[in-house]
């Protein structure tokens, strides 16, 4: 079966004859024993084709279930699991402060607006005038 060009795989409906006693014929992928090929292979983050995931979808294309972790690499699927839960929580962490931000200067901006006249007209300067005074006469005192 063609996958693309230059590459080339088993069709996952071709079964091969096993004569142990009596003739069976078994699906090619659960006669290749995908599981045990899974158990011995590297998965290295490098590759964008990893030996774990062409294994995964040839078991998906021959209706068999996803084989296990391998042994060796359960504890390196349980930090990358812990990373990724870590990652999400500071994601949620990083969203509900930038949430909190955006509403205290919505709320700032509501406050402003109700102190008194927009930036830069004759009322906000007269106003801004008074408050420096005010200060001014405070300072003296």
């Amino acid at each position: 079966m063609r996958v693309a060009q230059g590459w080339y795989q088993f069709n996952p409906q071709l079964a091969v004859r096993r004569n142990q006693g009596e003739e069976t014929w078994q699906p090619i992928f659960a006669a290749l024993n995908l599981p045990l090929i899974n158990e011995f292979s590297r998965d290295d983050e490098f590759d964008i084709v990893t030996v774990r995931g062409q294994v995964e979808q040839y078991c998906a294309m021959a209706n068999m279930p996803n084989p296990p972790v391998p042994i060796p690499a359960e504890r390196v699927f349980a930090q990358r699991k812990a990373f990724e839960r870590e990652h999400i929580s500071l994601e949620i962490e990083r969203r509900a402060a930038l949430k909190r931000m955006h509403d205290e200067s919505e709320a700032d901006k509501q406050r402003n607006s109700i102190k008194g006249a927009k930036w830069g007209t004759k009322e906000a300067k007269r106003r801004e005038i008074e408050r420096v005074r005010g200060e001014i006469e405070a300072k003296k005192k």
